[in-house]
């Protein structure tokens, strides 16, 4: 494996390497980059797996800071997958939110789950949500941002 190193903070992770990340790992979020930036500014912690200057891995969390952290995104590029890279970025997520009650993290396939599972998350069937069209939700970021209401 290659000597992969941890970055934090969004503020090092470049919004074209990060769009070019979530293509590769075929998630939408690619094609919205205004969405996708404010996404990563507004998380209250990102950490980023460099493997020299490609970015290859990337996990972010919104937290109240006190009993709840989401974990939102957990990515790694295909080209790096099975070699530790997603165990490193959640330790360091973990390690960054000891004082934190509750991590949640979202599987969306038993590939998702397994990984999650194997790295110390249970299941837990109590969480609900509502998935809103990706159409509608940018349509009232547009709206948002046009009204100045970032």
């Amino acid at each position: 494996m290659s000597n992969i190193e941890l970055r934090e903070g969004a503020e090092v992770v470049p919004l074209k390497q990060v769009r070019q990340l979530y293509m590769k790992v075929r998630w939408l979020h690619w094609m919205r980059p205004r969405l996708l930036k404010s996404a990563l500014e507004r998380s209250d912690f990102v950490v980023s797996a460099w493997d020299g200057k490609r970015l290859v891995g990337l996990a972010r969390v919104i937290s109240d800071g006190c009993f709840n952290a989401y974990i939102p995104d957990v990515l790694v590029h295909p080209d790096y997958h099975r070699r530790g890279i997603g165990r490193m970025l959640l330790r360091r997520v973990i390690e960054r939110f000891p004082h934190v009650y509750n991590l949640t993290v979202v599987a969306e396939n038993e590939e998702g789950r397994s990984f999650f599972h194997a790295v110390g998350f249970s299941d837990e069937r109590v969480a609900l949500r509502i998935m809103r069209p990706i159409r509608s939700v940018v349509k009232v970021q547009l709206e948002r941002w046009t009204d100045g209401r970032t």
